[in-house]
C-alpha cells in the first residue's frame, strides 16, 4: 500500500493548493477503476462466503491503519492517479502498457498499488508496482529485503483478484508469479504534475463551476496553454526516472535470481528487462533533467538500496 514516510516530512498532510484540487478531481474517478471482487462472485476457484471474508479483512486492516495512522497520504494518492493516467494516456511506459487498479484486498494484503499489463510479439507480461512517496532509505530498504525473501523462497507477488481487458485468452482469477517493483518520486515532483495537470483541465473546470465565459483571444489563448501543458506532462522527465527505476531493480533481482538457482523467476525478470529497455531506447531528457531526476530523494534511496542489496537480511 502506498506511504509516505511521516518521520521524513515536516508535515504531510499540507499540501498545495493544485495537490488538493486533483486530489478531489482526479484520485476519487480513480478509485472507481479498481477491481471489485463481488465481480468474481460465481467465477470459478471464488465462493461468496471467500469473498465476505476477504472483504470483512479488507474493513479489519483499515480500520488497524487508520488507529495507527499509516493511511495513505493524499500525495502518495495523487501519485498514483496520475501514474495510471498517464501511462495510458501519454504512453509513459511504451505505447503497448495498460494499468490495472487491483482490490482493496491486494493493494492491503498484496502490497500491489497498480498492476502493468504489456503486449508484445510474444504475448502478455505483468508486472506489479509498490508506489512509495518516502525518501527514508530505511523504508526503502525493508520493501526490497521484502522482494529479496521473496525471491529466495522463490514465491513472488500473487494478485488475488484480477482481470485483463485485453487478454481474452486468460479467464478471471488470480495471478502468481508476478515481479513486484518499488517505484516513486518526491513531493515536489508530485506538486508539479498536479500544476501541469490543473492547468490541462482548467477549461473544463471553469465551464463546470459556471465561470465567466471567455472572450475569442482568451479561449484561444487557453487552448494554447493547454496545449503546451499537455505536451509538458505527456514528455516529464519522470516516466524516464520510473522507467529507469523499475530497469535497475529487474536487473539486481535477475542477477540474485539466477545465483540461487531460481531460474523461472530470474525468466521473468529478464523477459521484461528486455522489454523495459526496448522502451527506454525511444525516451529522450535533457542533461538538466537528467540531474533533476538524480537529485530525487526517492529515486537516490532506491538507488542506495540496491546498491547494498546482496547484504539486505531476508530473515
Amino acid at each position: 500500500m502506498i506511504r509516505e514516510s511521516i518521520k521524513t516530512q515536516r508535515d504531510p498532510s499540507i499540501i498545495s493548493e493544485a495537490e488538493e484540487r486533483t486530489f478531489g478531481l482526479l484520485v476519487e474517478r480513480h478509485r472507481t477503476n479498481a477491481i471489485r471482487m463481488e465481480d468474481f462472485i460465481g467465477r470459478e476457484g471464488y465462493s461468496r462466503e471467500g469473498i465476505e471474508r476477504d472483504h470483512l479483512s479488507v474493513e479489519s486492516k483499515k480500520a488497524r491503519i487508520k488507529e495507527q495512522g499509516t493511511e495513505p497520504t493524499k500525495r502518495a494518492q495523487i501519485l498514483e492517479a496520475l501514474l495510471a493516467e498517464q501511462i495510458e494516456l501519454s504512453d509513459w511506459f511504451g505505447p503497448s502498457a495498460l494499468t490495472i487498479l487491483p482490490s482493496e484486498y491486494d493493494d492491503l494484503y498484496n502490497g500491489v498499488d497498480t498492476a502493468i499489463e504489456f503486449e508484445d510479439k510474444d504475448g502478455f507480461q505483468y508486472l506489479a508496482a509498490g508506489v512509495d512517496i518516502t525518501s527514508s532509505a530505511q523504508a526503502v530498504q525493508e520493501k526490497i529485503a521484502k522482494i529479496k525473501k521473496r525471491i529466495a523462497e522463490g514465491k513472488l507477488t500473487r494478485i488475488k483478484y484480477f482481470e485483463s481487458e485485453r487478454n481474452k485468452d486468460r479467464k478471471p482469477g488470480p495471478l502468481e508469479q508476478v515481479p513486484l517493483l518499488i517505484i516513486g518520486t518526491e513531493g515536489r515532483t508530485i506538486r508539479e504534475l498536479s500544476e501541469l495537470w490543473l492547468t490541462i483541465h482548467r477549461t473544463k473546470l471553469a465551464k463546470k463551476d459556471g465561470g465567466t465565459v471567455l472572450s475569442e483571444e482568451s479561449q484561444a489563448n487557453q487552448r494554447q496553454i493547454t496545449k503546451e501543458a499537455q505536451k509538458k506532462i505527456a514528455e516529464h522527465r519522470i516516466q524516464i526516472m520510473l522507467l529507469e527505476q523499475i530497469e535497475k531493480q529487474l536487473t539486481v533481482f535477475m542477477e540474485y535470481a539466477k545465483k540461487i538457482k531460481k531460474n523461472e523467476i530470474a525468466k521473468k525478470y529478464e523477459d521484461l528487462l528486455e522489454l523495459i529497455r526496448e522502451i527506454l531506447k525511444e525516451k529522450e531528457i535533457t542533461d538538466e533533467d537528467q540531474e533533476k531526476n538524480e537529485e530525487d530523494a526517492v529515486n537516490a534511496a532506491i538507488e542506495e538500496t540496491l546498491m547494498q542489496f546482496d547484504s539486505l537480511p531476508i530473515d
